[in-house]
């Protein structure tokens, strides 16, 4: 995926590309998309901003093909989000936390995924982060 490798140094550029993603697909395989977005997720693990624009650019890829929510699993995607949701910098943002859970609930769709993030502590990072934004919109 030329596209965002091209743009890795590049966070407003790279925004961008994940919102035209999120919004109106890709055209090129899923899978080639999905694993460069967790590539970037692991790069950006630490700015709320870009981690819920990849959130929302993964959802959208995963949507509705089963097959693609367990290749976010396989791939590294979901340990990427829950990591992302265990820093507090991350957890304190709510957009960033609204993405995040909606991805991971979104690809739990798929019941070999809602068993991985049950597995890898997922479900209680998911409700630390809804009880910190209880008061959120």
């Amino acid at each position: 995926m030329q596209t965002l490798e091209d743009q890795r140094s590049d966070p407003e550029q790279l925004k961008q590309t994940l919102h035209r993603i999120r919004n109106f697909g890709y055209d090129v395989d899923p899978r080639g998309a999905m694993s460069e977005i967790r590539n970037l997720m692991d790069q950006y693990v630490n700015d709320c901003r870009v981690m819920a624009i990849a959130c929302s650019a993964l959802w959208r890829l995963a949507a509705g093909q089963r097959s693609f929510k367990i290749e976010a699993a396989e791939n590294g995607a979901i340990e990427s989000i829950v990591d992302a949701m265990r820093r507090g910098q991350n957890t304190d943002d709510a957009e960033f936390v609204q993405w995040a859970v909606g991805c991971l609930a979104s690809l739990a769709d798929a019941q070999e995924v809602k068993s991985f993030i049950a597995r890898i502590g997922g479900v209680e990072v998911i409700v630390e982060a809804l009880n910190r934004h209880q008061d959120s919109p």
